[in-house]
């Protein structure tokens, strides 16, 4: 019975040793829906914003927005994700047709250059899974952006916005009954303050696991 409860303890001191807990949750900030039967997002469009997000319309482009997050006591930011979301709805027949959304413009984060992602579709039913077309930021779709952080507890980081627009390919893009939609999405990464143990403590529980190991070397001999 001793020597289960030593190596239970050993387990506990192993697990307190490596652990570094992360908590995150990709929050949808904010979204538009372009008129139905167009590929662009020009005229009556639908904004939404969600969780304090912003949504404005200049022409055909959008800005999309997330709202400043405050570091939880306790915590440390670490890791900031941006996920940008897009999607096309019925070819209206059209088996050539294609929709491609240009996101830019960021602010809140240091981007550079455009991210394009594309639908085409092959049957003229359905779109087929967004692709990047140009990966001048990621090569992945929907795309997801990581910025490395260090917001310590209490302190707020910036709002985070980006431009979108969309439009149809060289040979059209969604049917009359079609449309196209961008969705803004963010995740916060931040881990408890000592998660990761100093020098110090390290050598104590390194000394600790020797000591329980020895006894349990003991017992069964």
């Amino acid at each position: 019975m001793r020597i289960k409860l030593t190596g239970f303890l050993l387990v506990v001191l192993a697990l307190t040793l490596l652990s570094s807990t992360a908590s995150a949750a990709y929050i949808q900030c904010a979204g538009v829906g372009g008129v139905t039967g167009s590929s662009t997002f020009a005229g009556s469009v639908t904004l939404s914003t969600f969780n304090g997000g912003s949504a404005s319309q200049s022409g055909s482009t959008i800005t999309l927005g997330c709202a400043s997050f405050v570091v939880p006591t306790g915590y440390t930011l670490n890791q900031v994700d941006v996920q940008l979301v897009d999607d096309a709805q019925n070819p209206g027949g059209n088996a050539n047709a294609q929709v491609l959304w240009t996101w830019n413009t960021f602010t809140g984060v240091t981007q550079a250059g455009s991210q394009v992602n594309s639908e085409i579709t092959s049957t003229g039913t359905t779109f087929n899974s967004c692709v990047a077309t140009s990966t001048q930021i990621n090569s992945t779709c929907p795309t997801i952006i990581s910025y490395s952080e260090n917001v310590t507890s209490g302190n707020t980081f910036n709002a985070v916005t980006v431009n979108v627009s969309s439009a149809a390919g060289s040979n059209g893009g969604v049917g009359p009954d079609g449309n196209t939609s961008a969705n803004l999405y963010i995740q916060y990464d931040y881990t408890p303050n000592g998660s990761i143990p100093e020098p110090a403590t390290m050598a104590l529980l390194g000394g600790g696991l020797v000591a329980l190991a020895a006894i349990v070397r003991r017992r069964r001999s």
